[in-house]
């Protein structure tokens, strides 16, 4: 009887060790804040939610349960075009991975661009400046980019090294035919 009462609770730790360890899995995030300030004469772009956006990126298998950012653009006058970037703040060695991507959608349908963190050439000190689109038109009538950020678990083994780890993007925008308010 004694030898069967600590099989049962050696059987029992080991469970609920597995449940804390597939619920830690599932739960290990990473908060990203992106500070968004921008202002262009002759076109209006705005990041729609805030200039602070966090959010908890554990490893999924859609981008759209990852971190979403809209952003709509209008121009005032004809003629006006935008540059986008994400200036790369915060980026521990740790994120720096394939899983870790990211992609940017034009009015929801049209892929702008597409990358993954582990491919960019980053500053070696500093603030590591990524070129999401250049010189693109800026129609009169409102356009929505929508930026998504996400670690890919459906195609890619996320490492645990990836763990609460902190990132901070800055975006900000430019234009040509505009004038960048300070």
């Amino acid at each position: 009887m004694k030898n069967n009462k600590g099989l049962i609770i050696g059987i029992i730790g080991l469970i609920i060790v597995m449940i804390g360890g597939t619920y830690a899995y599932y739960k290990w995030n990473s908060t990203s804040n992106i500070n968004i300030s921008v202002g262009i004469e002759g076109s209006t772009v705005t990041f729609n939610g805030g200039s602070n956006v966090t959010g908890v990126l554990i490893p999924t298998s859609s981008k759209e349960e990852g971190i979403k950012k809209d952003i709509t653009v209008i121009a005032s006058e004809a003629g006006s075009t935008m540059s986008l970037y994400m200036d790369l703040t915060t980026m521990p060695s740790e994120l720096k991975e394939e899983s870790f991507v990211y992609e940017l959608y034009y009015n929801d349908s049209t892929l702008v661009t597409k990358g993954n963190f582990k491919d960019i050439t980053y500053a070696p000190s500093g603030v590591t400046t990524l070129t999401l689109f250049t010189d693109r038109p800026v129609n009169t009538t409102t356009d929505k980019y929508t930026l998504y950020l996400w670690f890919n678990g459906k195609d890619y083994t996320n490492p645990n090294t990836m763990q609460n780890k902190t990132l901070s993007f800055d975006l900000y925008a430019s234009g040509k035919n505009a004038t960048l308010n300070s």
